[in-house]
């Protein structure tokens, strides 16, 4: 899989989200409690930005509608077979890296 340098370690604090640019989309990189996840800048209801959105925790909520996600799985938290497209995080020293390629679909988790 290949992958593409983004930020530094350091641009995206905990609790913090940062929009990125992987090829022709933007991507969110979300920080949750250290830990870096990753998904389209895209809520799958309207389209609506989720970097102009609410995050809090593990969750963010589009602002548009409301619609809220787990980024650490991408699922909706109302119904788990509406997820986000995902991207593979990696932290390589001080660089984070993000997957060209979004993950596989997650199986629901409830």
């Amino acid at each position: 899989m290949e992958f593409v340098k983004v930020a530094r370690k350091d641009a995206v604090a905990p609790g913090k989200m940062l929009v990125v640019r992987v090829g022709e989309h933007d991507v969110v990189l979300y920080n949750v409690d250290g830990a870096l996840y990753a998904s389209r800048d895209f809520c799958p209801h309207a389209g609506y930005e989720l970097s102009k959105s609410f995050f809090r925790g593990k969750y963010v909520r589009c602002s548009l509608h409301s619609w809220e996600f787990d980024v650490t799985n991408g699922q909706n938290t109302a119904n788990a077979h509406i997820c986000l497209k995902r991207y593979d995080v990696k932290v390589e020293g001080e660089d984070v890296l993000v997957s060209a390629e979004p993950l596989p679909k997650a199986p629901p988790t409830t």
